[in-house]
């Protein structure tokens, strides 16, 4: 179980103005914050969908990792993604970079220095060197959630 709490105020400890925190039940958070039981096995709670940008990215801590979980809507419809949100290339996070479309792929662009990443495979488009870590994700009554195996 996992308990979440609204997105943090602009300036309150570990916000940067566009995230949304998860804790463990275990955790040092208040009792007065909802419990939610995952849905699917192995998946836990990342955000409410309605918190991410359309074509952009939100910053979610998760068991320990930081993830950009991204809504994108283009002419293929609606699909989620969720990748290491740390950029392999530099460690820039990644959620704050455009999205574009290449090759028929979503990608998001690292905002320091241009490398584009496949949101599907996590792949550098230009330099397959570097590689992000991508997560499956569900949605369950507005809610997302990420396996993080």
């Amino acid at each position: 179980m996992h308990r979440f709490r609204k997105k943090p105020k602009k300036g309150e400890e570990g916000c940067d103005g566009d995230e949304i925190a998860c804790d463990s039940a275990s955790s040092h958070s208040s009792s007065n914050e909802p419990i939610v039981e995952s849905p699917f096995p192995g998946y836990v709670f990342a955000c409410r969908l309605q918190d991410i940008p359309l074509n952009g990215g939100l910053k979610c801590k998760v068991g320990g990792k930081v993830l950009g979980v991204f809504k994108i809507r283009n002419s293929k419809g609606s699909k989620l993604y969720a990748i290491s949100n740390r950029c392999a290339h530099q460690g820039f996070p990644l959620h704050r970079g455009n999205v574009e479309e290449v090759s028929g792929d979503n990608c998001v662009v690292c905002p320091a220095h241009g490398v584009r990443f496949n949101l599907r495979t996590g792949t550098a488009m230009d330099q397959n060197k570097y590689q992000q870590h991508v997560y499956q994700t569900k949605v369950f009554e507005g809610k997302v959630w990420v396996q993080l195996s």
